[in-house]
């Protein structure tokens, strides 16, 4: 009889061993590694980008940063091949792919504008004609326009009470980096001087950010003086200097406050889920664009952003304690040198002017076909909109307006290739990266019906400043750092996509999220 209950009790063991076995197989991969990341007593992960830094500038400003950039590349790991898959390397692209882990080939977000075919007219990314700002007449703007969903979203799905907000000088890069079912997304408004948000998210505003939207936020800086600029040319902070504000260093400290206020009031990391915040420091990005790289006035604001990341740092520091969160520090793109600049040092580069380059081909094509035109309806550098309707009806066919098109843009001064429909649909057949680098951010219905692809060096943009939006490595290749609890120090060598970032987040944030096919977390980097 003691033989019999024996085997009965070894049979009840072993049946309840295989049931755990099945629950660990079942339900726990929905975390599943995520577990050995999450000895954090809370599980907060913010990702910062720092809109329009190139890698080599951690390396270049080295021996300036005395603060957030030289902490975070000290104490965290550093991912010193980070590069995007695609070739419009602009802002809004990459604030929808950080923390989807989709390129724009699936976000559907192909640039920070495109031409709609249906209303004729261009689209800002991020806007919504539908959802408008609270108390501002402003553009309202949700992100509606997202085809994926994201890490965000994912947790709230299995998390309904973690808190997913984020915030930017820009619209878009707040709503698209904070997926359909962020809590809020906030972003700085030049009619009012306030952040804001839309009825997207909120019906009104949390007590915190109505304390601090009590003034206009740039009116301390009226009048200042930044580098022999002096801020603001009316009697009265307005509209025009509200706008022109964002292109100095002290943008990045209202927007350094607002997020101080956020951890501190949005009650962000004070229950028992994880939560998500996100910040885009857009300042180097204006800067940059307005005068360029190599000059004291992005000298002046890549330091002030050094001393404002170091400010951010203590902040999560005093709120959750070292180690307790973990943050996650990118860009958006880099950006090309001063064509100027470039040229003085010997080397083949300059600015192009795209109505110009539009004329061109107006008159190049009419001269090949004998058609009067207008054959492109919209030229949103890179994309190129064809009106093929107007060549039909003068006789000429889809493949001869293309071609005659083709033969006349590559003849253009700066101008490496151009890529039809064709081309960039059967991309994955090329050898061609830069041709599979078009085709990644290439999305039926909004991309253009050819792609302009500039040589190394050359740009669409007015002086004095420069831009971005190339494949090449000096737009394609940013700064990833992971830091924090979770996080393995060290520097790390291996290629990146920067579609591993989101599934990476997920990890840290203890649910199981993939992003594209391709993706994959970056565990080497993690406890």
């Amino acid at each position: 009889m003691q033989s019999v209950n024996r085997k009965i009790r070894r049979y009840r063991l072993a049946l309840l061993l295989g049931v755990i076995a099945v629950l660990c197989t079942t339900i726990l991969p929905s975390y599943g590694p995520a577990a050995k990341t999450q000895s954090l007593r809370r599980r907060v992960v913010v990702l910062v980008v720092v809109d329009q830094m190139r890698a080599d500038y951690l390396e270049r400003y080295a021996d300036q940063f005395k603060d957030g950039f030289r902490r975070l590349a000290r104490d965290g790991a550093v991912f010193l091949q980070a590069r995007y898959p695609y070739a419009t390397t602009l802002t809004a692209q990459a604030h929808a792919l950080m923390l989807s882990g989709w390129s724009p080939s699936a976000t559907g977000i192909v640039g920070d504008r495109w031409y709609d075919r249906l209303t004729k007219t261009t689209v800002t990314a991020g806007a919504s004609p539908d959802h408008r700002l609270l108390e501002s007449s402003g553009d309202g703007a949700s992100p509606e326009q997202m085809q994926v969903h994201t890490v965000g979203d994912a947790l709230k799905e299995q998390h309904p009470n973690s808190i997913v907000l984020t915030a930017s000088w820009k619209s878009y890069a707040a709503v698209l980096a904070g997926g359909r079912h962020a809590d809020a997304a906030y972003w700085f408004d030049p009619v009012t001087g306030h952040m804001v948000t839309s009825d997207y998210y909120l019906s009104k505003y949390p007590a915190w950010v109505k304390q601090f939207d009590a003034e206009d936020l740039t009116a301390p800086f009226f009048g200042k003086t930044w580098l022999n600029h002096v801020q603001g040319g009316s009697s009265v902070p307005d509209q025009r200097y509200r706008t022109s504000f964002r292109a100095t260093p002290y943008a990045n400290d209202v927007l350094l406050a607002f997020a101080q206020q956020l951890f501190e009031q949005s009650g962000v990391g004070d229950h028992d889920t994880p939560d998500l915040v996100a910040i885009s420091f857009s300042a180097l990005d204006y800067v940059g664009h307005s005068y360029g790289p190599e000059t004291p006035e992005f000298d002046s604001t890549i330091m002030q952003m050094d001393r404002q990341l170091g400010d951010l740092l203590r902040t999560l520091d005093k709120k959750f304690g070292e180690n307790n969160y973990t943050v996650a520090l990118t860009s958006d793109h880099g950006v090309s040198w001063v064509p100027e600049k470039e040229q003085a040092r010997g080397h083949d580069a300059g600015r192009l002017n795209a109505n110009s380059f539009h004329a061109a081909l107006e008159q190049g094509v009419e001269a090949k076909l004998g058609i009067p035109g207008p054959i492109v309806t919209q030229f949103e550098a890179p994309e190129l909109y064809l009106q093929y309707a107007t060549a039909a009806a003068q006789g000429a066919s889809r493949k001869q307006l293309e071609d005659a098109v083709v033969a006349v843009a590559a003849a253009q001064p700066g101008i490496a290739r151009v890529y039809t429909t064709d081309q960039i649909l059967s991309a994955e057949n090329s050898n061609d990266p830069d041709l599979q680098a078009v085709a990644a951010g290439y999305y039926p219905g909004r991309s253009g019906d050819m792609y302009v692809l500039v040589k190394p060096g050359y740009l669409f943009w007015a002086a004095p400043g420069t831009t971005h939006g190339s494949p090449y490595d000096y737009d394609r290749h940013v700064p990833l750092i992971l830091f924090g609890g979770g996080v393995k120090p060290g520097q790390y060598p291996q290629p990146v996509r920067l579609n591993d970032l989101a599934p990476t987040v997920g990890r840290l944030l203890g649910i199981r999220y993939t992003g594209d096919p391709q993706s994959r977390v970056l565990e080497e980097a993690l406890h």
